[in-house]
């Protein structure tokens, strides 16, 4: 038996002339001496809508983060940095692609000096956020 086909994106009109996104597959199968075709439509209006959502999301997040003067950079849960914005590349000298999928304290470097230790007295533990920046584990 042998598949042959392809997926495409189109459009489809219902009886009343509406449209709305489908994806189309159609498949040609020989079995034995007949050549056989399977048309598979599917409506993806709603992966269709969540896709422009994300998009329209995405474009939002890249004005706020551009418009802030300070830097910033959001990381996965494990440290890894997702993007940055221009401030932070101009701190960091890295590139906006360059430290995509780095671990933060790769790209910022940063180390607790005897300092910023004196300016807060009495303070026992770090925050997680500061344990991935300084690279040492959280302490309670």
């Amino acid at each position: 038996m042998e598949h042959t086909g392809s997926i495409t994106l189109a459009l489809a009109r219902t009886r009343s002339a509406t449209s709305f996104p489908v994806e189309l597959s159609l498949n040609g199968m020989i079995v034995g001496k007949s050549k056989f075709y399977v048309a598979m439509i599917r409506d993806v209006t709603e992966r269709k809508r969540v896709e422009e959502a994300l998009r329209a999301e995405k474009n939002s997040l890249a004005v706020t983060l551009g418009s802030i003067g300070d830097g910033v950079t959001p990381t996965d849960l494990q440290g890894n940095v997702l993007i940055t914005n221009a401030a932070c590349e101009a701190l960091t000298g890295w590139s906006a692609a360059e430290s995509a999928g780095q671990k933060l304290n790769t790209v910022l470097k940063i180390t607790a000096d005897g300092a910023s230790k004196r300016e807060t007295p009495g303070r026992a533990y770090r925050s997680e956020a500061e344990a991935i920046l300084l690279g040492t584990p959280e302490r309670s």
